[in-house]
């Protein structure tokens, strides 16, 4: 059994490294790095040169104390500085890096040096989640570390998160019978703001005398500064009194479990994310498993997983200011609304091909047997 460490339990680390598909051949071994930042940090606190470096390595970085009980480690977003063969999931470029000014030299060089561990053997494969990423990793190392790019690349290939059908044909056939009736919508997101909650409403409510419909909102509306630095709690307050207002075809929760959540989008027609900033968009890919086609943008990787076959997807000019964006968003959300109010059997379809999508492009079987193959290979197994 092959014993395959990773250092995190978030969401993205159980859908993208932990495959209940591999249980029996593969052992999972979550790693406990405090010994190894203590360690790190203390070495940093005593370097004059490295002692800048903490919000830049933090959390995207490994360097073990002794070795790891593990054949090999699988990390997301992370770079990893040991003899044992490691990979790397990442959803927008590797090394990552928070907002540091690159003209310092120790930033320069903690960069290079990233950049010359993604490029020895030990990195054994690197796993963009889209080929958005994939293409933003090709200009990052080209403008910053060109000397390695060719042994980054060869390594790097994209690979879509799995996703798990959420749906039978039963429910399927059920929920659609009653779209004519009534149709559901769905948002779910804690970012309320940068996934374009506040323009669904704004957009929705303007069909509420002529059409009966509902929306669930799943949100508990945090704000985030690097993505959000113009909404203000004033924002906070017209938008909760907006949908107190119309509570009478908007139901809110601000937390629920992720079962829950699942069980909501399959009881749903469309899913809602007209988002301004994802790096991949892993509700779209639920919603989809649901049977629901789903209003996005086309940001990211929204333009890889969405389309109008089976969803409805309008266009974000990235050089939009942010209230341009919101404008830009307001605008579209209105027409394709307008359009599946007066096309409500297209739904249906869309949801259906939505489906047959996950089935063919995000097998989770599939999935676990190219990782499993890939550890194979990087420990020379059969």
């Amino acid at each position: 059994m092959i014993k395959v460490g990773y250092w995190d339990q978030t969401y993205a680390e159980q859908r993208l490294i932990v495959q209940k598909e591999n249980v029996g051949k593969v052992q999972y071994i979550p790693i406990d790095r405090s010994k190894d930042d203590w360690m790190l940090n203390l070495v940093c606190s005593l370097d004059t040169f490295r002692k800048d470096l903490f919000p830049n390595r933090k959390g995207f970085y490994y360097h073990p104390v002794g070795t790891p009980k593990c054949d090999l480690i699988h990390n997301f977003n992370g770079v990893c500085d040991m003899k044992l063969p490691w990979f790397s999931s990442y959803e927008t470029r590797l090394p990552k890096r928070l907002k540091v000014d690159l003209d310092k030299p120790v930033n320069k060089w903690w960069l290079k040096y990233n950049c010359e561990l993604l490029a020895k053997d030990h990195c054994k494969g690197l796993f963009p989640i889209s080929r958005s990423a994939y293409e933003i990793e090709q200009a990052y190392i080209k403008r910053y570390a060109e000397e390695y790019y060719d042994d980054i690349m060869k390594k790097t290939e994209v690979v879509h998160p799995p996703q798990a059908e959420i749906v039978t044909e039963s429910m399927i056939q059920e929920k659609n019978e009653t779209i004519l009736k009534k149709i559901e919508f769905i948002f779910v997101g804690t970012g309320f703001w940068f996934k374009g909650g506040k323009e669904a409403v704004e957009a929705l409510a303007k069909f509420r005398k002529d059409y009966d419909f509902h929306l669930t909102i799943v949100s508990d509306f945090l704000v985030f500064p690097e993505r959000e630095p113009q909404y203000t709690k004033e924002d906070y307050r017209q938008a909760m009194k907006l949908i107190h207002e119309n509570r009478d075809w908007i139901t809110l929760y601000n937390k629920l479990s992720n079962r829950r959540v699942l069980k909501l989008c399959a009881e749903s027609h469309v899913g809602v994310l007209p988002s301004y900033a994802d790096s991949y968009g892993y509700a779209c890919l639920e919603f989809q498993a649901s049977g629901c086609p789903v209003i996005t943008s086309d940001i990211r990787a929204f333009s890889e997983i969405n389309g109008e076959e089976y969803g409805y997807v309008y266009r974000i000019d990235p050089a939009m200011s942010s209230k341009e964006k919101q404008e830009n968003n307001l605008r579209c959300l209105i027409g394709i609304f307008e359009e599946i109010f007066n096309h409500p059997e297209e739904i249906a379809k869309k949801g259906r091909r939505s489906l047959e999508r996950i089935r063919e492009m995000h097998s989770p079987q599939k999935y676990a047997d190219f990782m499993l193959e890939k550890y194979r290979q990087a420990l020379k197994q059969k």
